[in-house]
């Protein structure tokens, strides 16, 4: 396996038809190191825990096959 990027984010309000929402949808990539706790991601700003972050949630992989 080949890690290509480690995203994190930070909270932000954003108006969405017409309405405030608070929100970490948007990661970016990060240089440094990171430590993956049982239950997220150090410095990873999660909004809503029902959803998100936890002992089953707390980070996302994603591959592909080679060519």
């Amino acid at each position: 396996m080949h890690i290509v990027s480690v995203n994190i984010g930070k909270k932000k309000t954003v108006k969405w038809n017409n309405k405030i929402y608070k929100t970490g949808i948007y990661k970016y990539p990060v240089k440094n190191s990171i430590f993956l706790g049982e239950e997220d991601v150090t410095n990873d700003n999660v909004i809503d825990r029902r959803y998100h972050g936890g002992i089953e949630q707390s980070s996302i992989c994603l591959w592909r096959k080679s060519l």
